[in-house]
């Protein structure tokens, strides 16, 4: 049966029945960028107007910001309704950097009349737990959680703020079991990290990582364990630990006591182990689910939900997926050649392939310069002092743009459901990626024993944030500057089955020449610029005007360079001064390819390349050394030689007599497939 269309009445549907159910999720699956947020918000304002809602709690990633979606959506409903009692509940920390922590307890009491509070992500575990002030909030008729909330109601060592449990506080505490995990940490430090599970350094980890988990770790610690272990002593031992957060403390002994009956019963869990370096240290890890109390029914907005991930997140409530019609897939391009090497940083040798990379995204931008574009990396190549970000920045300015008006840079994992990309090209130069820390760990707290369901849901959310920043441009929508494009470098997650739905990929055709492995990538594309200006204002491409222009070598010795740049000079003096021919011989300090070194007789193969993807062929003219010509047929290569000669009167290809004569000249030349240098 057909998913029916993402609309107000459809939508209604749902809610209604969420209302009349007992607290449950109901999952929205609708199409990306299709207005989830905003035509839920339309319908909340309706149903407050009916008298159907009072109280609606709305959870969004972010809050604090002018341009976050927390004021987005406070915007948004003050615009559907001026009288709707509409408020951001800030956090206690934020409020008091702004000098108003006396408003902090006011938030959390609803008006008499009708109203709408926002909430951060980060805030849902209190309203969705049992103690603290935010429970006040918790009297609401429905909670909207607008994008995936998982990252934030699960418990994950490691970020600062949560309790860090290290070998020497473990081993100071009298429990047995805290001291035997203490002292395989210690343990760890000494040299037994060999036997662990190496985690490879990435961008962000400059060490190579190891942890011990699942059922190697059960049968080390149970070894270990001289005396019976005591769950009222390891509770007390990590409540003495992490005095300031109870609530961790507690729910890490409670994992601990289930997933210790779990691997005494046959089956090993993951939600604990032991994870570090040689520099840091070794530390217990954690990664727990809290349970989650539902005051009211929660409506999840999820463009690409999956089952798996909220049944396991609300475990204790029932959990149903809404899926509408998807509409048209995006159309994505493929560009292999675009693909950028984070880890090529700050290394002089790939400089020059990267420069090219930027280049293309220049010419892109020129095929429509009205349109914005949104060009997407890791984290790291956004920071202003980076190589990456420099060289962008320069190679914009030289063609007349400005990066952050013209184009603008983005990255992974951040900006989720914004709208000011909308109509811009996106361009993603790496795909996402997710650390085996996150298969193996974080989501071994909604799947403790399940490494399938681990994996299954790792590669969906990889794939998933690939489309989420895709989907940026908003390409299903009607422009004036056309339909935006979406290029990514690397394709091959998006070529899943399973994302057959949401997708479609075609190659990608480059404007420049890329070649793998290429020692001078640019200088097809110098070559290829200084050939189509020739072939403009000849009608053929003489190869002393190459040489001329100082990319390629002369075959003779012999050969008057100095001449055919003067001949050059003349033949560019005429042309536009954006012209490559124009900047290559008379204002060389302004041409792009003006670092290119003269090519060796090795790039023959890459010289007739070039002159193919121009639609010519060699032909060669009587004379000393026979000169080449590339043109498209003989009449056009002998008519570019004569007048290529006469800008050169007196130079090493000056003309002979009778070579200016067509009928002598066509005797005397020949055409060959075959060009040595």
């Amino acid at each position: 049966m057909k998913a029916p269309v993402f609309e107000l009445s459809s939508l209604s549907t749902v809610v209604q029945h969420a209302l009349s159910s007992d607290p449950g999720v109901h999952v929205i699956v609708a199409p990306p960028g299709g207005g989830k947020s905003t035509l839920t918000r339309r319908l909340i304002v309706q149903q407050i107007a009916a008298g159907t809602l009072k109280r609606v709690l709305w959870a969004t990633r972010d809050t604090r910001e002018p341009t976050s979606l927390g004021q987005e959506a406070c915007d948004d409903f003050m615009a559907l309704d001026s009288g709707l009692d509409v408020k951001i509940v800030y956090g206690q920390e934020h409020l008091t950097r702004l000098g108003r922590r006396a408003e902090y307890r006011q938030q959390f009491t609803w008006p008499h009349q009708p109203g709408v509070r926002i909430i951060s992500h980060a805030h849902l575990h209190r309203v969705l737990g049992t103690e603290g002030l935010q429970t006040g909030l918790a009297a609401a008729d429905l909670l909207v959680i607008d994008e995936d909330p998982t990252g934030t109601l699960l418990v994950n060592s490691g970020p600062k703020g949560l309790p860090q449990f290290t070998g020497g506080v473990m081993c100071a505490q009298s429990d047995p079991t805290a001291q035997a995990l203490g002292q395989m940490m210690l343990d760890a430090q000494s040299g037994s990290w060999k036997e662990y599970e190496p985690f490879q350094p990435d961008l962000r980890r400059r060490a190579c990582e190891y942890g011990l988990y699942g059922k190697r770790f059960w049968e080390t610690l149970t070894d270990r364990l001289d005396s019976a272990h005591d769950p009222v002593g390891f509770e007390r031992a990590l409540l003495q630990i992490a005095h300031s957060a109870p609530d961790v403390a507690r729910l890490l002994a409670q994992a601990f006591e289930a997933d210790l009956a779990s691997f005494r019963s046959g089956q090993a869990s993951q939600r604990l182990g032991i994870h570090g370096d040689l520099l840091a240290g070794f530390d217990l890890r954690y990664n727990l689910r809290r349970s989650i109390v539902l005051p009211c029914p929660a409506l999840v907005l999820d463009a690409y939900a999956h089952p798996l991930q909220y049944q396991a997140l609300f475990a204790e409530h029932p959990v149903k997926v809404h899926s509408f019609d998807l509409g048209a897939p995006l159309e994505v391009e493929h560009a292999l050649a675009l693909k950028l090497d984070a880890y090529d940083e700050g290394k002089t040798r790939r400089s020059s392939a990267r420069l090219q990379i930027a280049e293309e995204l220049v010419q892109l931008k020129q095929q429509n310069p009205r349109r914005g574009q949104l060009l997407i990396t890791p984290k790291g190549l956004t920071h202003p002092s980076s190589q990456w970000k420099t060289l962008l920045e320069s190679t914009y300015q030289q063609a007349g743009f400005t990066l952050t008006v013209d184009a603008q840079t983005g990255y992974w994992f951040a900006g989720r459901g914004q709208n000011q990309h909308a109509g811009s090209d996106v361009i993603a130069l790496k795909a996402p990626y997710l650390p085996r820390t996150h298969r193996e760990y974080q989501l071994a707290a909604l799947f403790p024993s399940d490494a399938a369901a681990r994996t299954e849901l790792h590669q969906h959310l990889e794939a998933t944030e690939y489309l989420q920043l895709l989907h940026r441009g908003r390409q299903h929508r009607t422009y004036l500057t056309g339909t935006p494009r979406v290029i990514v470098a690397d394709a091959q997650r998006l070529n899943s089955p399973s994302l057959a739905r949401w997708v479609q990929v075609r190659p990608y055709q480059t404007s420049l020449h890329f070649v793998r492995g290429s020692q001078s990538p640019r200088w097809r594309d110098a070559t290829q610029a200084i050939a189509q200006d020739l072939l403009d204002v000849l009608g053929g491409v003489p190869r002393h005007a190459l040489i001329g222009a100082g990319l390629v070598q002369a075959h003779h010795s012999s050969t008057n360079t100095p001449h055919l740049i003067q001949g050059l000079k003349r033949l560019a003096a005429p042309l536009p001064p954006s012209a490559a021919l124009h900047q290559a011989v008379l204002k060389r300090e302004q041409w792009a390819y003006r670092d290119l070194e003269t090519a060796k007789d090795t790039h023959a193969k890459a010289e007739r390349e070039v002159m193919k993807r121009l639609g010519l062929q060699e032909f060669k003219m009587p004379g000393r050394g026979q000169p080449i010509v590339y043109a498209t047929d003989l009449p056009a290569a002998q008519r570019a030689y004569v007048q290529f000669k006469a800008q050169v009167a007196g130079s090493a290809v000056s003309p002979t007599k009778g070579e200016t004569d067509p009928q002598t000249v066509g005797g005397a030349l020949a055409s060959t497939a075959e060009y040595t240098q």
